[in-house]
């Protein structure tokens, strides 16, 4: 492992555990923080692991583990710094909302009759905050030796684009013109604690790509062309592609729970292919 910060790519490294899915985000799903039980699948290796929080009150193996979704000693203490000014300003609030839907949180309708939420944030702490998301899973994918979805290329521009976003003051960041590229927008469904979820890229290679991020799907639009059929490969409606729902807006899509788990169940099925190769 590189003792230069991955991010930087100047200082070295801080010695410390970083979540390269926010913990913040994924125990919505996942579970409480130490209580949490994640499965891993490992295609390529043909592997199902499962790990325990250290407080999971489970009786099946007293095997200690490294966390999924965790490194240590990846980046320098100024990017983790910054990383976790954005998670600060965006996780617990977002959670907040998500929980409330279909109780307070107000809902409306597209033109296309996508349901959605305007979310009481600036529009590039929001970009800045998922943008990082991003980058780390595909650092994660290239760490464990899997298919990263984003071009060298490309990911290389991301990085420099989230270098400069995480280490710009919030106070600044609002201040300047919302950020137009690369497009993204998410979704979500009710009663997120109990729906299947995951925390990785989508394994086919589609325009936009998705990113699975506990209680939220995100769509990434690596140019404007979107993928072929994607609506069979994905079971994502296309209406969730409609510019108003972009993170530029602030808003959040909202789909039904039998939606959820079949796009979740087609995850699965793709990983299930890969696994059987």
């Amino acid at each position: 492992m590189s003792e230069i910060c991955l991010l930087c790519k100047e200082r070295k490294v801080y010695q410390i555990k970083s979540h390269l899915t926010p913990a913040g985000i994924t125990e919505n799903t996942y579970g409480e923080r130490n209580k949490e039980v994640i499965y891993t699948i490992d295609p390529k290796n043909k592997n199902v692991d499962k790990y325990y929080g250290r407080e999971y009150p489970q009786e099946e193996t007293t095997e200690i583990k490294d966390e999924p979704n965790a490194r240590r000693g990846i980046f320098c203490k100024v990017c983790e710094t910054d990383f976790g000014t954005y998670e600060s300003a965006v996780q617990n609030k977002l959670n907040e909302f998500i929980n409330s839907i279909g109780h307070t949180a107000g809902i409306k309708r597209t033109g296309f009759y996508i349901k959605y939420s305007n979310l009481d944030f600036h529009p590039n702490v929001l970009i800045t905050f998922f943008l990082s998301i991003v980058w780390r899973q595909c650092i994660e994918q290239i760490l464990d030796e899997m298919d990263n979805p984003i071009s060298e290329e490309e990911l290389e521009k991301l990085r420099v684009l989230v270098l400069l976003k995480i280490s710009t003051p919030i106070n600044e960041i609002i201040k300047q013109d919302v950020i137009q590229s690369p497009k993204m927008s998410i979704f979500t469904t009710y009663d997120t604690k109990i729906q299947p979820t995951w925390a990785n890229p989508h394994p086919k290679e589609t325009n936009p790509q998705i990113f699975f991020i506990g209680p939220i799907v995100l769509l990434y639009w690596v140019n404007q062309n979107v993928t072929d059929n994607f609506n069979n490969l994905t079971l994502i409606d296309k209406g969730l592609l409609d510019d108003n729902i972009s993170l530029k807006t602030s808003r959040i899509g909202i789909i039904h729970p039998n939606q959820w788990t079949k796009i979740s169940n087609k995850m699965a099925q793709n990983l299930v292919r890969d696994f059987m190769r």
